[in-house]
């Protein structure tokens, strides 16, 4: 092949013959309906468990039953149709909490005068200063 390709003074690659595309497979609605109602099932048992541990408790059943597992990527599509997922946990907290720190923070940074040890009057004793003529 390379030395037809020297000889062409072309690529090798461009002597393969192109694949042809795939077709991409169509869903099975009626297989998902079934699966989808065996996720129900499961999710109603134990509605704490996500799509990871719901499909590991679906493909156990189904091992059982002789039927073929189920991918997780098709349990939590069919899962997010049905609404059946749980609420998203990252653990990281909300904005809100430091929101509502934030008079509290001032207040403080207000009181504490942090400025003398610069020899700088505080923003409050700034104002009062000023205001009074």
């Amino acid at each position: 092949m390379s030395a037809v390709a020297r000889a062409l003074a072309v690529a090798r690659s461009t002597l393969h013959r192109p694949l042809s595309p795939r077709q991409p497979r169509r869903p099975d609605a009626q297989a998902d309906a079934e699966v989808l109602e065996e996720l129900k099932a499961v999710v109603g048992q134990r509605a704490t468990y996500g799509y990871r541990r719901a499909c590991a408790v679906l493909n156990r059943q189904r091992r059982t039953e002789g039927k073929p597992g189920v991918n997780h990527k098709r349990a939590y599509r069919l899962m997010r149709q049905g609404l059946l997922l749980l609420q998203r946990h990252t653990g990281k907290p909300t904005r809100t909490h430091v929101l509502a720190q934030l008079p509290a923070w001032f207040d403080d940074y207000n009181r504490c005068h942090p400025h003398r040890g610069l020899k700088m009057k505080s923003p409050r004793e700034f104002r009062t200063a000023n205001s009074q003529p």
